[in-house]
């Protein structure tokens, strides 16, 4: 759905929604490609469809979470609160011009004062523990950039082929009822047929199942599933494939995906489980002529004797 806001309509809602981060400013020594971080409870998706405009300017970015973000801010808190307590312990005279000294003889008297170490070991231990919290925040954030870039490097290549972002969310059970409302030219018992096969076989198993993230190992793995624990028969699978096929088709012909993961995964089942087609012979005359006579004096069956009587001339 198309976002009608405006560029300044976009911005101060993102204001309230959101919060920002420059990552290059806040940690010193950042070498990463992302500049900015937001801050916010919206997922990456909510806020490319509700700030679009707004959203490409900070793109690429790091997404953090509300909790997430109250690290960041008590690290802060923490680092403000140690350079108020440090400011406190300076003197009137600066020791860290270096020239105190030499214009204060009484500061070059070397004096151990046991509170002023205690001070300085309180300190040190405070610097160590931002020093921490830092490392901490590092982490956090580099544990978050890789599956971030890896998933705007699957966007952008969805983007160039032309793949819809909907399919993300599309399962097997919506494309199937996409298939039976369009299919058409089908005899109603063969119909009835694949929407019987579907709903017994591929629905409680598969068909919640995401398309994006459907893989053709998963197809041969619900295959062997059908073989080895389900026991049915190679014409049985046939008709559950001819209609999961048809409807995985639909999911490349719209755009959703790039190839139907189920093509020929049938014929590899076949030689892997040495499936062979049921010879079928011919009745002998002689077994016609028992056929045709047990139709002629049966009660129940007689009406069908001119029926096959007609076939075996």
């Amino acid at each position: 759905m198309t976002n009608k806001l405006t560029l300044t309509e976009q911005e101060e809602l993102f204001a309230k929604d959101c919060k920002l981060i420059n990552l290059k400013y806040e940690y010193n020594g950042y070498t990463g490609d992302e500049r900015w971080a937001i801050i916010t409870e919206l997922s990456v998706k909510e806020l490319w469809e509700k700030y679009p405009l707004v959203i490409e300017r900070y793109s690429p970015f790091v997404h953090l979470s509300i909790a997430q973000g109250e690290v960041i801010d008590d690290a802060n808190r923490n680092e403000d609160k140690y350079a108020k307590r440090s400011s406190r312990t300076l003197d009137c005279y600066g020791y860290d011009d270096e020239m105190s000294s030499q214009f204060h003889k009484e500061l070059a008297i070397m004096f151990d004062d046991p509170f002023e170490r205690a001070e300085e070991e309180r300190l040190e231990q405070e610097r160590e523990e931002l020093r921490q919290c830092e490392i901490r925040k590092a982490r956090i954030a580099l544990s978050m950039l890789q599956p971030l870039q890896r998933e705007e490097k699957r966007i952008q290549k969805d983007k160039c082929d032309g793949i819809k972002t909907e399919a993300r969310y599309t399962t097997i059970d919506e494309l199937f009822d996409l298939w039976a409302n369009m299919k058409r030219g089908l005899k109603n018992n063969t119909f009835e047929n694949y929407k019987y096969m579907y709903n017994t076989f591929v629905r409680p198993v598969i068909g919640s199942k995401r398309i994006s993230t459907l893989k053709k190992s998963d197809i041969k793995k619900y295959y062997n599933y059908l073989v080895d624990e389900r026991n049915l028969k190679p014409s049985t699978i046939d008709n559950i494939h001819t209609v999961l096929h048809q409807v995985l088709q639909i999911a490349v012909d719209d755009d959703f995906i790039r190839n139907n993961p189920s093509d020929n995964v049938l014929r590899e089942l076949k030689k892997a489980h040495c499936f062979q087609s049921e010879k079928r012979r011919a009745l002998t005359k002689l077994e016609q002529e028992l056929f045709l006579n047990f139709m002629k004096t049966h009660p129940v069956y007689e009406h069908w004797y001119p029926v096959f009587s007609y076939l075996s001339c």
